[in-house]
């Protein structure tokens, strides 16, 4: 993409691309405030951004979010996302990181096997030294864009996906929104500071301070596809604000979108299941057969286990269950309702065996069951 303003996705999207260097002379801020005092005129810089009419009336309304990667820090001497990756191997030493990187695995895959070998914690006390330390080079963008993002109240306007706090360096004034608190946009809750959506810089040896980083593959799944915060709340920015994306490259959103799309087409883990004979052979399998040939990455454990229903009630018992994640009120909040009948279906088929009118099973064999299943291996 070439230097300049384009307009994609529709109406309210506006991307300044390599916005650094296309002022040499004059700073963002003087620039793009010029142009907002001087409707008429929407370039001031030969080759540089044209910005449109509908951008300028927008920013006057308070109507703009600007929306800020790793670009933004970079000026100030902060490592790229790939950078910032080959920091973290090379101080661990990582081997299995290494070769998944020179296999070209996306970075945030690459990350899965840093939090495998090493634990999340190690990986986000790194993080931190690699990000928290030092003085930086400038926070002159940063002011420039706390300038420009401040709408009709007054309160910065900004997202961004970077993990540093050189905005709140920058501007002693400006407010931390980290998930999961961040503003419902739907009920219209304002955007006043700035929006940490992948999570906020914490050091991980302070205790008040808890490292929540969407960072690795299974976090980025996490946030956009199995618990969705993330996915809805960029839904309800696009649809309520005029978006400014300030990035030196689009190459940073192109990898983070084939991620997701990746991680969308191709859902990988582990799954374990507890099932009697039955169940398994006549239900579970021949649904699990097409399932593992459609998605190879997924492994199944299942586990027969006939102990509760052969000794202690003689029938075949089973629950109805339905998973929750959210509640009324739209917050996240998983839960499970669940139904379990007071007795079961003769092992020979002919008969309902109820259990006894206290209870379905006495607790020490649900509480020895349950030590069991959940033991390692």
């Amino acid at each position: 993409m070439t230097n300049g303003s384009q307009r994609c996705l529709g109406t309210r999207f506006y991307v300044i691309n390599n916005c650094w260097s296309i002022f040499p002379d004059l700073t963002l801020k003087s620039c793009v405030v010029t142009c907002f005092d001087h409707v008429g005129k929407m370039r001031f810089v030969e080759n540089g951004p044209s910005l449109p009419p509908h951008l300028i009336e927008e920013q006057a309304q308070g109507n703009v979010i600007f929306f800020c990667g790793a670009g933004v820090s970079m000026p100030a001497g902060l490592d790229s996302f790939w950078a910032l990756t080959n920091r973290i191997i090379d101080t661990l030493d990582a081997t299995k990181a290494r070769k998944a990187l020179a296999d070209k695995e996306s970075f945030d895959r690459v990350f899965n096997v840093l939090v495998r070998e090493f634990g999340r914690e190690e990986i986000d006390s790194q993080i931190y030294v690699a990000l928290g330390g030092g003085k930086p080079r400038t926070l002159k963008h940063h002011r420039d864009i706390l300038a420009l993002s401040r709408g009709a109240s007054g309160n910065p306007q900004i997202v961004t996906t970077n993990f540093d706090r050189l905005f709140e360096q920058a501007g002693r004034d400006v407010r931390p929104i980290v998930p999961p608190g961040l503003p419902d946009i739907e009920l219209n809750q304002p955007i006043r500071g700035v929006v940490y959506l992948h999570g906020r810089l914490a050091d991980p040896r302070q205790p008040e301070e808890i490292p929540s980083y969407v960072i690795g593959s299974s976090d980025f799944g996490r946030a956009y596809l199995a618990e969705g915060w993330a996915t809805r709340f960029v839904k309800a920015l696009r649809e309520k604000y005029t978006i400014v994306l300030l990035l030196p490259h689009l190459e940073g959103i192109e990898a983070g979108l084939a991620a997701l799309s990746e991680l969308r087409d191709k859902p990988a883990g582990k799954i374990r299941l507890t099932a009697v004979d039955h169940a398994a052979e006549t239900i579970l399998w021949p649904a699990l057969a097409k399932f593992l040939a459609e998605y190879p990455d997924i492994q199944i454990d299942l586990v027969v286990d006939n102990t509760l229903q052969d000794r202690h009630l003689g029938a075949r018992i089973g629950i109805t269950a339905v998973l929750h994640t959210w509640g009324s009120a739209m917050t996240h909040h998983p839960h499970v309702y669940m139904i379990v009948p007071g007795g079961g279906i003769a092992l020979d088929g002919s008969r309902w065996i109820s259990s006894r009118p206290a209870f379905l099973l006495p607790v020490h064999v649900l509480g020895n069951c349950s030590a069991a299943s959940s033991s390692p291996g």
